[in-house]
């Protein structure tokens, strides 16, 4: 990169109030229908939302646009987005020095930037720093890290991930990085539960079979076996044989009207189930 360049990114930057500037699930459309000229106008008078807006274009290219990919602009407009505490230009910045966009591949700046977008509630940027600290990453000089995963893991399954709160479940049920406690591992599952996470409710079946965190509970474990899916046929079908069949039209009736109340409907709704071919019949 040029150093000039460079140098001229950091000496026209300062640091302002941090923020995530635009809905996860809304960004691309913020990137994709923006008019470049009116984005570089602002981003020229300091407005750091246009500054990774602009940055965003010559990261990606802007083919609507004639906007090439451009990695030296790119780099220049997310320095002073990312100093002014945008969090979406800090999280491209470690992508860049994660992946050597532009730049030489560096773990140290690669953490720098993602982890000042995570603590800013970024969950892009959760997923990225759980992914490099669960497995390492040998091209950034990055060592597994449990205490480090486990803490972003957390972050992400408070700020609703369901996938993060299965995965704190199992982290508390079997000591990954973290002490046993079953009753916690009971407590995140259920969080995911709510969220209708058919992977979390066929989770929940066993507990609820077993009474770990909770009271043992067959009607509960059938109903959550239905909903965890077909694939879950065998433990409710297990479990049924310890069932009377009122206790068991009961956990039906209980899983219906959580599917109805959730507009999630399963196969077993209707009487379905998985076939070996890979119908429902």
């Amino acid at each position: 990169m040029n150093k000039f360049l460079f140098l001229f990114c950091l000496l026209f930057s300062c640091w302002a109030s941090a923020e995530i500037a635009f809905p996860d699930q809304e960004k691309q459309n913020y990137y994709r229908d923006q008019d470049v000229e009116v984005s570089l106008g602002k981003a020229k008078s300091g407005d750091a939302e246009a500054q990774y807006l602009v940055g965003s274009a010559y990261l990606l290219g802007l083919e609507s646009q004639d906007v090439e990919v451009d990695y030296e602009k790119a780099f220049c407009w997310l320095s002073r987005s990312a100093n002014q505490g945008i969090a979406e230009a800090q999280y491209e910045l470690g992508r860049m020095y994660r992946y050597g966009l532009g730049v030489d591949k560096n773990g140290k700046k690669w953490e720098e930037y993602t982890s000042q977008a995570g603590e800013q509630g970024l969950l892009s940027a959760y997923g990225d720093l759980m992914d490099v600290y669960r497995e390492g990453d040998r091209d950034l000089g990055i060592d597994e890290n449990g205490e480090k995963y486990f803490y972003w893991l957390e972050r992400s399954a408070e700020a609703g991930h369901a996938l993060s709160m299965v995965n704190m479940s199992i982290s508390y049920r079997y000591g990954y990085n973290v002490e046993v406690d079953v009753d916690k591992s009971f407590e995140w599952l259920m969080q995911a539960v709510e969220q209708d996470d058919l992977m979390a409710q066929g989770l929940a079946g066993e507990y609820f079979e077993r009474g770990l965190g909770t009271e043992k509970d067959l009607v509960m474990a059938y109903m959550m076996y239905d909903l965890g899916g077909t694939g879950r046929n065998p433990e409710k079908q297990a479990v049924a044989e310890k069932m009377t069949d009122e206790q068991i039209q009961e956990a039906v009736s209980r899983s219906r009207q959580w599917q109805e109340e959730h507009n999630n409907i399963r196969p077993s709704y209707y009487g379905l189930e998985h076939q070996e071919d890979g119908s429902y019949r």
